[in-house]
């Protein structure tokens, strides 16, 4: 094949690596002492071949050469031509983007969309502007307008896009006009100007056009090193600037694979679809789902034998499995580093400007616990001396569900050591914070300084690494190009609409790569060819992942793509065919990982790249790789490593400071079922909070019923006799507890609730004027505790070491019969009735719970001697009318549920949490700490806990 006039292609050995040739190559054409190579300008395919190609040139001189300008595609064609504008921002784009789609006819822009979005709904109009910008910039990289499309697209059978396409060219017109209004360039566009001749251009326009593509070229000499596949726009441009300097194209390819390759040394497509990839049996690793797959990853890394993990590199073309494999090879004591940067808006600090925009557009109880949540947020509060808000804010939202927490709710207790001073304090903070993000909406621009102004207070004073001054310097960046908007061309906006815009642009920049020079690197697909380490390991060598296939698109199907002659599944089969075949070529040590299914355990197939042998080969493949997935054995695990990585060791119970000295009589069956537990809940605390529900959970519920009753059992209507004026009084008094709670417009879900209660209420106003008429009243009840403690109950508990440990608890009531007998009456709103010995006792009757039993002792506090005869039972209110009504604890030895207390209460005061092996528990609050469902770990029961 005959190189293009001014072009000149060198082809390297692809059995060694590109980067090293490539520098002798630079370095054979520079002159004198320090090698000069400051005259070129060079084009690579991506950043890693950049890096790469500095670091031999460094090697190579000692570091006393003057380097070259390297570029990549996206920055390359703006060297060839004179830009007589400043270009377009992606910003300014997207909008010139959303005011053409908007000037267009109602008809018109229905036939680009069914449904256009409302003229106010900035967001989405910005979506479909991105959406725009993205068609054009493909088409245009390929010297296309939107108009070529209907013309081009009728010779393929079946288009019907025509009239659609006509809309969009429409749009396309007035968005270059929009941008030419305001005297600046789209990019795409500018690339074009010196190629392409109008009709609809005036004399002006051409003369401009002719000096522009005589301007073309560059005052440097220029190489294209291993760039193989660009886009038609800028191969045009190197065409002219040819014919001005000389280009030359390094092409990593030796043998007949040199007639893969035309005249600018770009892929042949046609060759590399009927070429065979050298894939040979030993580089092939099947594996089942990723879990296994990164497992594989292991076991290639240990076949190496003896290679060092500076040697070794892995291909990802999936982010989420390379962060499977980063995890698990860490896991495995092998150093790794994911060289694929974190997107910015996924930073902390993109993280903290997410849960700050949604805070203003929402203003309620779960945002406000995001922003709480949030690491840096607590430390500028922290700094501020308010601590402790955000325990307080899991303690008031788990007692009452509020759609909004400020200062006055959180202080809005009754009862003082019931109120959040530090949460008060909190809200006060961020209400100073953000106060001037608040108001009318008003222009994009107006918003960055205050914007930057709370960030800035957040951060002032904290020690920034590296990932948080890249996300910071972003925003500033993106603000920058907020300031820098034309006027008239955003339409006004909130604050928090205008922090969603900076997190859009964070998104398309990534954190700094870490130093992964001395560790397994693992990165993405495409980077492997551009890298020299001897050693490789590629996952997800499946269909769809490698090679990529668009066969549905809702713009461009492939069929429309390959009648336009822009990229479709072809060129994209011919880019990772030539790509797979540098890394087998390149390197001795090459593994290729296939998947046999995804996540979901759907099955994949395997690559067509590894079918493109002979027929006997072929038929070889596909019985070697239908085969069942080998058995591997696990991959050691340094568990150090792990818990020092990723910081999730399983913990154990220490020895607290200070032993418990009150136990509550509903915690010991905790401590029956799971001592780690009990000490993770009751010695360190800890619990689990949601605070992004809009219902009651059951513990709500069931405390929203029990407060209810407790103002009836303490109220001047305890002793009505008849179901009416029982309900009377106990429905009144939901109206007035749930409107205090709730707010008179609760969640749809929680006014449903309410409306529950109410239900479950009517019927113990039937069972209570039941029980009147049988002779019992209400004796005592929790309202009419000690109100310094929150109607708690405290009695000294003596055991058989002389010890003693106070006993705590709520009793709901106390209720007595008109013979004497007590009852102690415990509310249960379970869905489903509870049964006292079945709750209490398991089958084979031994204590699972104490809470009844341990009752009787409480009792004492209310005045109810030992001698005294005393019942004990549940007051059933469940879903079903039959089984409510009181159920007493009859037929068991209650003795001996103080004995097993005894025991228990020693083994807490001795802090004695040791479990033998890991215990199955209901409603399991610490499955994510105590990993129960991680590498085998026993999995928990999860049934509704009874309240």
């Amino acid at each position: 094949m005959r190189p293009c006039m001014g072009v000149t292609r060198e082809f390297f050995d692809w059995s060694r690596p590109l980067a090293p040739q490539a520098a002798e190559w630079l370095l054979a054409q520079a002159a004198g002492t320090p090698a000069d190579l400051s005259g070129w300008l060079v084009l690579v395919p991506g950043g890693r071949l950049r890096r790469s190609l500095l670091d031999h040139l460094m090697r190579r001189t000692g570091g006393r050469f003057l380097p070259p300008e390297i570029v990549t595609p996206s920055e390359f064609p703006e060297r060839l031509y004179p830009v007589d504008r400043p270009l377009a921002s992606r910003w300014v784009q997207q909008l010139a983007w959303r005011k053409a789609a908007l000037s267009l006819e109602p008809d018109q822009l229905r036939a680009v969309l069914r449904q256009p979005p409302d003229e106010d709904a900035f967001r989405e109009w910005m979506a479909l502007g991105q959406l725009f910008a993205e068609q054009h910039e493909e088409l245009a990289a390929d010297t296309l307008e939107f108009s070529h499309v209907p013309k081009r697209g009728g010779a393929v059978e079946g288009f019907a896009e025509a009239d659609r396409w006509e809309s969009l060219a429409a749009i396309e017109d007035a968005y270059l006009a929009t941008l030419d209004g305001f005297e600046v360039w789209d990019k795409q566009s500018a690339r074009l100007f010196p190629l392409t001749q109008s009709d609809r251009d005036d004399e002006a326009i051409r003369r401009r056009r002719l000096e522009v593509r005589d301007a073309v070229g560059s005052a440097k000499r220029i190489a294209l090193i291993g760039a193989t596949d660009l886009s038609r726009s800028v191969r045009e441009l190197l065409g002219l600037a040819s014919e001005k300097g000389p280009v030359t194209a390094l092409v990593h390819a030796s043998g007949e694979a040199e007639e893969g390759f035309d005249g600018f040394g770009l892929l042949n497509v046609p060759y590399w679809l009927d070429r065979r990839v050298p894939v040979e049996d030993e580089h092939l690793m099947l594996a089942g789902r990723p879990e296994e797959q990164a497992e594989a990853v292991g076991h290639a890394i240990a076949g190496f034998g003896g290679r060092s993990t500076a040697d070794v590199i892995v291909g990802c073309p999936d982010a989420a499995l390379a962060r499977l494999v980063e995890r698990r090879l860490k896991e495995a004591g092998v150093e790794a580093v994911r060289s694929v940067g974190r997107p910015l808006d996924r930073t902390a600090a993109g993280s903290l400007l997410r849960a700050v925009a949604e805070h203003l557009e929402r203003d309620d109880s779960a945002t406000l616990g995001r922003l709480l949540r949030h690491p840096d947020f607590e430390a500028y509060l922290n700094r501020a001396g308010v601590g402790g808000a955000l325990r307080e804010y899991d303690d008031l939202l788990g007692e009452r569900l509020l759609r909004r927490v400020d200062a006055e709710a959180a202080m809005a207790h009754p009862l003082e050591d019931r109120r959040k001073p530090a949460l008060a304090a909190a809200c006060g903070a961020a209400e100073t914070l953000l106060s001037g993000l608040r108001g009318d909406d008003r222009d994009a621009k107006a918003w960055t300084g205050p914007l930057l102004d709370a960030l800035s207070k957040v951060y002032e004073g904290v020690d920034a690494g590296d990932e948080l001054r890249s996300a910071l310097e972003c925003i500033q960046d993106v603000a920058g190009e907020l300031a820098a908007t034309p006027d008239g061309l955003c339409p006004d906006l909130s604050a928090a609409e205008t922090a969603r815009v900076i997190l859009g642009r964070m998104a398309s920049g990534t954190r700094p790569t870490p130093d992964a020079s001395a560790a397994v690197e693992v990165t993405g697909w495409l980077e492997l060819p551009q890298d020299d380490r001897p050693a490789a390991v590629l996952t997800g060598l499946n269909e769809g992942l490698i090679p990529t296939s668009r066969n549905e698109d809702a713009f461009l199907p492939n069929r429309v793509r390959t009648a336009l002659g822009v990229t479709d599944n072809d060129r994209r089969y011919a880019r990772d065919a030539y790509a797979l075949s540098v890394v087998l070529h390149s390197r001795p040590d090459v593994r290729l990982v296939v998947g046999r299914t995804d996540g979901e355990g759907k099955p994949l197939q395997p690559s067509r790249l590894l079918f493109t042998g002979e027929r006997d080969e072929v038929v070889r493949r596909v019985r070697m790789l239908t085969e069942d997935v080998p058995r591997r054995p696990p991959l050691a695990s340094d568990w150090s490593a792990g818990a020092e990585s990723w910081a999730v060791p399983i913990p154990k119970p220490r020895q607290p400071d200070r032993p418990l000295k009150r136990v509550s009589v509903t915690a010991l069956r905790l401590m029956i079922a799971s001592p780690v537990r009990f000490w993770l809940r009751h010695v360190e605390r800890l619990r689990d909070v949601d605070a992004e529900t809009d219902e009651l959970a059951p513990r709500q519920f069931g405390d929203l019923v029990h407060d209810v009753l407790a103002r009836f059992s303490n109220g001047p209507h305890k002793d009505a006799a008849t179901a009416d004026a029982i309900a009377a009084a106990v429905l009144g008094d939901l109206d007035a507890i749930a409107g205090g709670r709730f707010g008179r417009r609760p969640p749809a879900a929680v006014a449903v609730q309410v409306e529950q209660a109410r239900h479950r209420l009517r019927t113990f106003a039937e069972h209570q004027a039941k029980l009147r008429a049988e002779g019992w009243s209400i004796h005592r009840s929790e309202e009419e505790s000690d109100a310094k403690q929150g109607g708690r109950l405290e009695v000294p508990f003596d055991l058989p070491d002389g010890r003693t440990i106070e006993l705590v608890g709520y009793i709901d009531r106390l209720d007595r019969h008109a013979d004497g007998t007590y009852r102690v009456v415990d509310y249960k709103t379970a869905d489903t009735g509870v049964e006292p010995a079945k709750k209490h006792l398991n089958r084979e009757g031994v204590w699972t719970d104490l809470q009844l039993p341990l009752y009787r002792t409480l009792a004492t506090a209310w005045g109810v001697g030992r001698d005294e005869p005393l019942e004990v039972g549940y007051f059933n209110l469940p879903k079903s009318e039959e089984k409510a009504g009181v159920h007493v604890f009859k037929g068991c030895d209650f003795a001996d549920a103080e004995a097993v207390a005894s025991e228990l209460f020693m083994r807490i005061l001795d802090g004695d949490y040791f479990e033998q092996t890991p215990a199955e528990v209901d409603y399991d609050d610490f499955a994510a700490i105590l990993q129960t469902d991680v590498f085998g770990g026993g999995p928990s029961r999860n049934p509704e806990p009874d309240v």
